[in-house]
């Protein structure tokens, strides 16, 4: 890669963070100075690194791994306060409010995977450290508007009875779908913990009253992914899912998308709609 270019691109994930850029397997990741979120996997990484060693270093190797996982944990935490919650918050919102929020993210942070370890130039020591953005840490920050439900319909297709009655039974398969892929290329969607989605009538199509707490916490309220194709493949919208396209976003902000009326209707008129819903089976595609 031409030098000149290293440096710009260096320049902008430093200096202009949110940058998002796509991985092999089609997953949206956010770039900060501090590390990155992976809004496709849901994990937040961060490196730290210790200062050199000054010989002599005999002894030094645990003070200088200590030293970069507390950098690393700082920087993940440093990380999570730049998480979009919803189209008003960010994390950084709730962690300056709450104390007690903020020390328990502290304590979550202290127990994450050092899933990389390396000794660099001055004998240093490189640690990244990763968190998972769903779990306990949705269960602090999703809103209080999602609930816990008590049943979720499982998502099933209809069963074939009749063979003779072939046309009908076509047209009722058409409309049962296993999720939903929203294309919101173009738009400049930033990702968020629970974003909502709208018809152009501003009547919520996806959002809070559709989620199922359960799995918004274990899974996410959708994931974001930068490749259509991907995204229909993907094990989390199963076998059949409805593609729509984003028209726009919500008013003033960038994490929620609207939608055209007449997918907004395939949507509601979709046999077992809610069950894929409350499931969480969406995915958001963005750049």
């Amino acid at each position: 890669m031409n030098h000149r270019i290293f440096l710009l691109i260096i320049f902008f994930v430093v200096f202009f963070p949110g940058i998002g850029a796509g991985t092999n397997n089609g997953d949206f990741v956010q770039y900060f100075g501090t590390g990155f979120i992976n809004w496709g996997s849901g994990v937040i990484q961060a490196k730290g690194v210790s200062g050199a060693c000054i010989p002599p270093c005999e002894g030094s190797a645990a003070n200088t791994e200590d030293e970069a996982r507390r950098k690393a944990a700082d920087n993940i935490f440093k990380t999570l306060e730049c998480v979009k919650i919803d189209n008003r918050l960010v994390a950084g919102d709730l962690l300056l409010e709450d104390g007690d929020f903020a020390n328990r993210v502290q304590d979550m942070i202290t127990v994450a995977d050092a899933v990389g370890r390396q000794t660099i130039d001055g004998g240093r020591t490189e640690i990244t450290l990763q968190m998972s953005i769903h779990g306990g840490f949705a269960q602090f920050v999703l809103p209080e508007d999602i609930k816990p439900l008590k049943t979720v319909r499982p998502i099933t297709a209809p069963v074939e009875t009749e063979k003779n009655n072939g046309d009908a039974q076509h047209e009722n398969q058409a409309d049962v779908y296993t999720g939903l892929v929203i294309d919101a290329r173009g738009l400049g969607v930033i990702p968020a913990m629970s974003p909502t989605v709208f018809d152009e009538d501003g009547e919520e199509v996806f959002g809070p009253a559709f989620i199922s707490r359960e799995y918004a916490v274990q899974h996410g309220v959708c994931c974001y992914l930068t490749d259509v194709d991907s995204a229909l493949a993907n094990e989390r919208v199963d076998a059949k899912p409805l593609l729509v396209k984003a028209v726009r976003l919500h008013g003033a902000g960038t994490t929620d998308l609207v939608i055209s009326n007449a997918d907004a209707a395939r949507l509601r008129s979709a046999s077992d709609h809610l069950g894929f819903l409350r499931q969480c089976r969406v995915i958001i595609v963005a750049e």
